[in-house]
């Protein structure tokens, strides 16, 4: 996977993201997992072009809030995280 750093709590994130300000976030299994595969809209069920993430500017309750929501749907559906 080389180069794609794994964010394992909200302590690393907040740092990160100071660092670099409109970081793309996306949570998945990584590179091979996502191949050939659609992102799906939770809500929708639709299947998205392209690969879904979250753009952080900063590290804040709604972005902390928003982190949380996604994850849980992502892994509580029994789903991979590639949505």
């Amino acid at each position: 996977m080389g180069g794609l750093p794994t964010i394992k709590g909200l302590d690393e994130l907040t740092e990160l993201v100071e660092r670099r300000p409109g970081l793309y976030l996306r949570y998945s299994k990584g590179p091979d997992a996502d191949e050939g595969k659609p992102s799906v809209d939770y809500e929708s069920g639709l299947e998205l072009p392209g690969l879904s993430v979250t753009v952080l500017d900063t590290v804040d309750d709604s972005v902390v809030e928003q982190a949380r929501e996604h994850y849980e749907k992502a892994f509580d559906a029994g789903r991979d995280s590639t949505g």
